[in-house]
């Protein structure tokens, strides 16, 4: 939840990683661990665990995205979703109608368990 201003009073993290940041939270719809930061381009593996003890997490309020009616450009813009996996969901989504649960995308094969388990929580529906 924190701007640009807030981030910059962390230890090794200027203006250009504090709106790195922030525009990377936004991206992805918001955190939903803390783990995300380290995710952040560019952010070192020591600068994210001297910052790590100092971050919190106050809201898990994520932008989601509903399979069933999102478009092209809304799926690609997610940077836990690659081309050919949005092209898989629509494909699946113009052929086969409506997902009835998110977890089809597993059991359509659509996604692998791991992207499945990062991109879940900002999917609908549920």
């Amino acid at each position: 939840q924190a701007d640009t201003t807030l981030f910059q009073k962390l230890p090794g993290i200027g203006s250009t990683f504090s709106k790195r940041i922030v525009n990377y939270r936004t991206k992805l719809g918001g955190f939903y661990s803390i783990e995300q930061v380290a995710e952040v381009y560019g952010l070192s593996a020591e600068t994210y665990a001297q910052i790590k003890p100092m971050l919190q997490l106050e809201s898990k309020n994520l932008k989601q995205l509903d399979i069933n009616f999102a478009e092209f450009r809304d799926l690609i813009g997610h940077p836990y979703l690659e081309k050919e996996e949005v092209n898989r969901i629509l494909n699946r989504r113009k052929k086969q109608g409506s997902f009835k649960s998110k977890a089809q995308l597993l059991s359509d094969s659509i996604l692998s368990p791991l992207r499945y388990e990062r991109i879940a929580p900002y999917l609908k529906p549920n």
